[in-house]
């Protein structure tokens, strides 16, 4: 199984972010924190900049 890059929990599907500073990246993301991430949930582990809700 794959890993979540933010909780660690298995089962982690691709997930494309995109930064307030324009920049996206594919992390691997489970379906917990691909939800809080459309809510406007902060990746803390990737970058000082908030993810879009896009």
């Amino acid at each position: 199984m794959t890993e979540c890059h933010e909780c660690q929990r298995d089962g982690a599907g691709v997930v494309r972010v995109t930064y307030t500073s324009g920049e996206t990246e594919e992390l691997r993301l489970c379906t917990r924190c691909t939800g809080e991430y459309r809510k406007g949930g902060f990746v803390s582990s990737v970058s000082e900049h908030a993810p879009t809700h896009e």
